[in-house]
């Protein structure tokens, strides 16, 4: 009698391999044909207080993905891309796992050099507008009917964003708040994909309302460098999660998106900024002038429409993984 192999098998054995910290047999994760992860990382003046934590969190940051790649084994690649800003934004990498390589790893060292402002908002819209059009390329060069499995499983394409600052920005064009907010709500819920925010010196929550994002999403960071360092290393393993969970929710306990370790480590209590009274309203300043109109973009994929005093509802009670960006990408 013929046997047949289960297709699915490394994504349902468990092994001596892995274990959780209780030495319980764990599943690995859900591999996705397709994963594009991008960090946007804060090179500012201030972060010399990191005393280097940004430039070593940058090379860990990368190592981590490369370690889930090779684990993982995505069939159409693990697109990695790293953004560095001050008041210039920089590529220093922006390429599949495997071609990272020790010069890729010093570049990134330097490449996170304390100097200059603070661009935040500009280099958010720069890297979602190039992740967005990875994304639709790869989609669109997929066969009918792997596009047709897609459009009912989105989490086959994983797609993670993180930006991370120390401080309020100074240096992006006016309008450039709410453009990096449009293009956030569009990334998250066109793209079925997942945006978490890491901060110091600023409530990191309030930053993810700001830009439109949930804010459990948001991952409070210490200035130290072992700080810095967890939080970069936090936000990795929480991209991973999110984008080879198949869709399904993490169990309350665990976290939605960062583990309350994670949490401990990337930031200590004396480190937390003071709650401040934002409610759901985005505090956005006004910012006029900028090329495009105000509440537009110059995205060619933005499609959310431009609103004013835009409101954000609750969050929702678990992680959804949304079908817009695969029936977008298909007109």
């Amino acid at each position: 009698m013929s046997t047949t192999t289960l297709s699915c098998y490394h994504a349902v054995k468990r092994t001596d391999s892995r274990r959780n910290e209780n030495g319980e047999l764990l599943r690995p994760a859900i591999a996705p044909l397709y994963m594009d992860v991008a960090f946007i990382g804060d090179r500012s003046g201030s972060m010399c207080s990191t005393q280097g934590g940004s430039q070593t969190g940058a090379r860990d940051y990368i190592k981590k993905q490369v370690e889930a790649a090779n684990s993982l084994k995505c069939p159409r690649g693990f697109f990695i891309d790293f953004t560095s800003f001050d008041d210039e934004i920089e590529h220093p990498f922006s390429g599949f796992a495997h071609e990272v390589n020790d010069a890729v790893l010093q570049l990134l060292h330097r490449s996170m050099q304390p100097r200059g402002s603070t661009r935040l908002y500009d280099a958010i819209i720069d890297s979602l507008k190039r992740q967005m059009r990875r994304l639709e390329a790869a989609f669109a060069d997929l066969p009918d009917e792997v596009k047709d499995l897609i459009r009912d499983q989105p989490w086959l394409f994983g797609a993670a964003c993180t930006p991370m600052t120390d401080g309020e920005d100074n240096a992006s064009a006016p309008g450039a708040c709410q453009e990096s907010r449009n293009a956030c709500i569009n990334f998250v819920h066109n793209y079925s994909a997942t945006g978490m925010v890491l901060a110091a010196n600023r409530d990191a929550s309030e930053l993810a309302r700001d830009l439109g994002l949930d804010p459990e999403a948001a991952l409070q960071m210490g200035t130290t460098q072992v700080e810095c360092v967890a939080a970069m290393n936090s936000a990795a393993a929480a991209q991973l999660r999110c984008a080879t969970s198949g869709g399904a929710p993490p169990p309350p306990s665990f976290g939605r998106y960062f583990t309350q370790l994670e949490r401990e480590t990337s930031c200590s209590t004396s480190a937390i900024p003071p709650p401040a009274n934002y409610g759901h309203v985005a505090s956005c300043p006004p910012q006029l002038g900028r090329s495009a109109p105000q509440g537009t973009s110059t995205l060619n994929h933005l499609r959310v429409p431009a609103q004013r005093n835009l409101i954000l509802p609750p969050p929702p009670p678990q992680i959804r993984r949304h079908r817009g960006f695969v029936q977008a990408a298909n007109r």
